[in-house]
């Protein structure tokens, strides 16, 4: 990724991709092959996403209220894919959200 500036709207979405670059840096500088480093990269990004809607407050209260009726699963239930338009096949991500709110929570303060 170039270090240009791609103004507004553009600069904004760019950073979360820069983001998960950042944290994720040695797993994606070690993909020697380009095209499985951009994937990576996108399921990498889709992940930190799913984390992100996952931290709002909006899915924590709604979570909390589900929790206390007592609901089978609480909802809402977030769910990350990634969609390859070369074979065009949907991937399903795997998304440990029990282990982003064990380490989350003590910083976001998230409802348990």
């Amino acid at each position: 990724m170039s270090n240009h500036d791609h103004e507004s709207p553009l600069e904004n979405w760019l950073r979360s991709i820069r983001d998960t670059l950042r944290l994720h840096k040695d797993e994606i500088f070690s993909i020697k092959d380009i095209k499985a480093r951009q994937d990576r990269v996108v399921e990498l990004n889709v992940k930190e996403q799913c984390i992100n809607l996952f931290k709002t407050v909006q899915v924590q209260r709604a979570r909390k209220e589900s929790a206390a009726a007592g609901k089978a699963f609480e909802e809402p239930q977030i769910h990350g894919y990634c969609f390859d338009p070369h074979t065009g096949e949907l991937k399903k991500l795997d998304v440990d959200f029990t282990k982003a709110a064990e380490d989350l929570s003590p910083i976001y303060n998230l409802f348990e």
